[in-house]
């Protein structure tokens, strides 16, 4: 597998597409574009329009990407990993009363 070459217009439709949906995964299946590769699109149209501010859910998705590729990490690497995800989850996400019916319509 060689470096592929994308014209400057794949890159900002693909990049569009993950600003529309939020969902570099899907993005990744629709245009045939690594995740990693997508990603850095992503964080490089970031920069050139001059965003620095970046969400939780930016955050959430660089952490997923930097799962480990084999399937396999040490203890201390997966605390390391748990640690930041639950943290940045927190800051991101309002908790709500724990009587809320929400995920997945179950009530608790």
């Amino acid at each position: 597998m060689g470096n592929k070459k994308y014209t400057r217009e794949f890159m900002s439709d693909a990049v569009a597409m993950y600003k529309d949906t939020r969902n570099f995964s899907e993005v990744s299946r629709v245009t045939g574009v690594s995740r990693p590769t997508l990603m850095n699109w992503v964080e490089n149209d970031r920069i050139e329009s001059g965003v620095s501010d970046i969400d939780g859910y930016d955050i959430l998705d660089w952490l997923i990407s930097k799962l480990p590729q084999d399937g396999r990490w040490t203890w201390t690497e997966r605390n390391k990993w748990t640690n930041a995800y639950v943290a940045i989850l927190d800051m991101t996400i309002e908790q709500v009363d724990e009587q809320r019916v929400g995920f997945l319509d179950v009530p608790v």
